[in-house]
């Protein structure tokens, strides 16, 4: 009997009949998905069976085979497909529907199948059909999509998870290497030539967003790390998680180089860490290995007074330690700020500016409209400045007591709600150089788990038990904990292997 590994079934097919239709690149999205999880089919952590030109006949042969049955977890479809069907192949080559009412509620019937991905257009109703059917994890369509992009994407998403990623990880890296590739505002070329005034969205969605937590399992027994290959850096416990953040940043940032200062909106808990997010950022995308940024940090936003008067003192009190602008409150602007540091020979200056949630009033976002549309409204900044890069760190807190009497007479749930809309209201009015990141939650195990692959720290003994020690295992394990607290574990962990070893 065959080892029981998990099982990716790959269907594909095509129109065989009208030319104009026919799928060129269906064949090239094979050949890549096979050559993506070949490492991981050789290590023996997956087997993978191909169903070219598939009937409805040859899929559920397939998921009805005694070699297979339960073994399934993965099913991918590339073809021809629309909101209620997909377009398969007849024995006799013509065309062959499988809808999707009946077909949802097969797939639902396969034990231990743990994610579809329908690569075919306009197949986010068959998504929402899955997902009430019982599938964990769906990706699919919004709309008719560009088939070469179909490809690249199905690829790289497989390249991940054959790298034992999370079905999280390897999709927003699908995605947004396409984003990196086309512009991050270029959707126009994600969706097939034909579609009129396509949607200034990315056409695959994962449903539900964040998916699921499923990886492939790593077969066999770790391999000995030599200790001397072991790579991680000073700030290594900051890299753990935040990885759809991430994401977001880099398409971003990969815009707006130069120009206007670009403002970053990160919201959460304050126990989930926002500092490490932006040293993560710093670390990784906008400093250099040789010259890490010293932060440039106006720790308490103004809530109360003069608040525009108050914000510039902050910045001259900044800007004169730096020694590069006089402390005047009337001379501080942007356009004086760029000037005096244009020779500072920093590549990049970061202002942090803390706003406590308990703080918000009806003023506050109007001070923050003020500071982005008007302060920092720079037309041409000379060559030689550093880039600006602006991050509004908007905190909740867990205190009951709130900063004025509305917010005392609604629970906190909606004064959060509140803050979220208004904040998204203000990405939206400045979008092209305001992003607002996704709101910071929890970690969960797989974001560790995740760390230490890429780190690769998982095949250390000590690390390989750190996810058991920081959420428990069995009955005592915790789904998810506050960054701060699993931040502590980790950079404990990093000490004490730096204490035994001489680590870069």
């Amino acid at each position: 009997m065959s080892e029981r590994k998990p099982v990716l079934l790959l269907a594909f097919a095509n129109d065989q009949q009208e030319s104009a239709r026919y799928l060129r690149g269906l064949a090239q999205e094979l050949r890549g998905i096979r050559q993506a999880l070949t490492p991981a089919r050789q290590a023996g952590a997956i087997e993978i069976v191909e169903r070219a030109n598939a009937s409805l006949g040859d899929i559920i042969d397939v998921f009805q085979d005694p070699e297979y049955q339960g073994r399934i977890q993965g099913f991918h479809y590339g073809g021809h497909a629309d909101s209620y069907q997909l377009l398969l192949e007849s024995e006799s080559g013509g065309v062959q529907i499988a809808n999707s009412e009946g077909f949802s509620q097969f797939l639902a019937n396969q034990q231990g199948l743990q994610f579809v991905f329908l690569n075919g257009c306009s197949t986010r109703d068959q998504a929402m059909d899955l997902r009430a059917a019982g599938i964990p994890t769906v990706i699919a369509t919004s709309d008719v999509i560009n088939d070469d992009i179909a490809r690249r994407i199905a690829v790289r998403f497989y390249k991940g998870l054959g790298g034992y990623a999370s079905l999280a990880k390897s999709f927003v890296d699908a995605t947004s290497e396409i984003l990196t590739i086309t512009g991050a505002n270029n959707y126009r070329s994600l969706y097939f030539e034909e579609v009129d005034n396509p949607p200034q969205s990315h056409p695959w969605q994962i449903y539900p967003d964040p998916p699921h937590d499923w990886r492939l399992k790593i077969a066999g027994q770790p391999q000995t790390l030599q200790i001397e290959d072991i790579k991680i850096g000073k700030y290594a416990h900051v890299l753990c998680n935040r990885y759809r953040q991430n994401d977001e940043f880099v398409s971003s940032h990969i815009q707006s180089l130069g120009g206007q200062p670009h403002v970053y909106i990160i919201h959460g808990h304050r126990d989930e860490k926002h500092e490490s997010l932006i040293t993560r950022f710093s670390y990784e995308h906008i400093g250099t290995k040789e010259q890490y940024l010293r932060p440039v940090e106006i720790k308490n936003w103004p809530f109360k007074g003069d608040v525009e008067t108050l914000l510039k003192v902050r910045l001259a009190e900044h800007f004169d330690s730096m020694n590069h602008v006089q402390k005047s409150v009337e001379a501080i602007s942007a356009a004086e700020i760029l000037r005096q540091t244009a020779h500072s020979g920093r590549e990049a200056i970061i202002l942090q500016h803390n706003i406590p949630a308990e703080y918000w009033n009806k003023g506050t976002a109007d001070l923050i409209r003020w500071y982005i549309g008007d302060f920092w409204k720079i037309r041409s900044p000379q060559p030689e400045s550093p880039q600006f890069v602006i991050f509004l760190n908007v905190m909740y807190s867990g205190d009951v007591k709130e900063g004025n009497l509305v917010s005392k007479l609604f629970s906190k749930s909606y004064y959060k709600s509140k803050i979220v809309k208004e904040i998204q209201a203000i990405a939206d009015e400045f979008v092209g150089y305001t992003t607002l990141l996704t709101e910071l939650n929890r970690v969960r195990r797989t974001h560790v788990e995740d760390w230490l692959i890429e780190t690769n720290l998982a095949e250390l003994d000590d690390f390989a038990v750190l996810p058991d020690s920081i959420f428990g295992s069995g009955n005592g394990k915790n789904e998810s904990l506050t960054m701060a607290r699993v931040e502590l574990k980790l950079k404990e962990a990093v000490n004490h292997l730096r204490q035994q070893y001489v680590l870069r």
